[in-house]
């Protein structure tokens, strides 16, 4: 039977079979490979000793350890259906880790709901445009469609129409652009919501201020704007949502004279 073996694991046999035969010194291998001549040494014996089966990956066809069983992914699902049914998938891997004792990362979580045609609330039209299409052409294609297909089917209809997300590049350097919100969560895990209010470089993602309260205040914003004022400086611009501590404007009959910025 023969050694079946990737495309990297190929140019490795092939390049220290050359090796062996002369065809090729270890000092090239070492530049093609990117490896130490010590690795170039350990591969040539073994080589001598198994041949290609020698460069066959050890995890292969092996069954990865990360891999849920069937028992937890349907814990999973029913937990995101019914007591976390409104989480973003994020909030709802936390939970998952901290509250419910499975360890799971985000990727896992996200492919598992995708393939259980589950969306986040928080979703891109992108996503949903694509869900939309695949359960369409399902449609077509079965008899009928299972109670969730039918439920998250009937949920995107129209989402067609919708643009896409808009995705913002992100400034190149930093103090550019600072963004600051503030976002409620359980973080002391007392039961009880608390605010944490943080501003955060745009380039690169550095959290340059933050403050905890008890809601989202004036008071709050001031003090992670005097964090990173003393600590980094004056940014460029800030980018904020439109919550009236940062701008007044009127809903009804706006206009330039009675519009004004607040004390922040």
């Amino acid at each position: 039977m023969g050694v079946e073996l990737n495309m990297f694991e190929e140019e490795k046999y092939k390049t220290i079979k050359a090796v062996h035969n002369g065809q090729m010194t270890k000092e090239r291998a070492e530049v093609k490979l990117a490896l130490s001549r010590r690795h170039i040494n350990r591969l040539v014996k073994k080589y001598k000793e198994e041949g290609k089966v020698a460069f066959l990956h050890g995890n292969t066809k092996r069954k990865p350890a990360t891999t849920l069983s069937v028992t937890i992914k349907k814990k999973i699902l029913k937990l995101y259906r019914t007591k976390y049914k409104s989480f973003n998938i994020t909030h709802f891997v936390e939970k998952l880790n901290e509250d419910e004792e499975i360890k799971v990362s985000y990727t896992t979580v996200h492919e598992l709901l995708l393939d259980h045609h589950l969306l986040s609330p928080r979703a891109f039209k992108q996503t949903k445009r694509k869900k939309r299409k695949e359960l369409k052409i399902l449609e077509e294609t079965k008899i009928k469609l299972t109670k969730q297909e039918a439920r998250t089917l009937n949920e995107l209809e129209g989402v067609n129409s919708l643009k896409a997300h808009p995705i913002r590049s992100r400034k190149k350097y930093f103090g550019e652009l600072l963004q600051m919100d503030a976002s409620s969560h359980d973080w002391f895990k007392e039961g009880g919501y608390a605010l944490l209010h943080a501003a955060i470089d745009d380039a690169t993602g550095t959290v340059v201020g933050a403050y905890f309260d008890k809601e989202e205040t004036l008071n709050a914003y001031y003090e992670i704007s005097r964090q990173f004022l003393t600590t980094y400086g004056i940014p460029y611009e800030l980018l904020t949502d439109n919550r009236t501590v940062f701008e007044y404007k009127l809903k009804k009959n706006p206009s330039e004279e009675k519009d004004s910025f607040t004390q922040y």
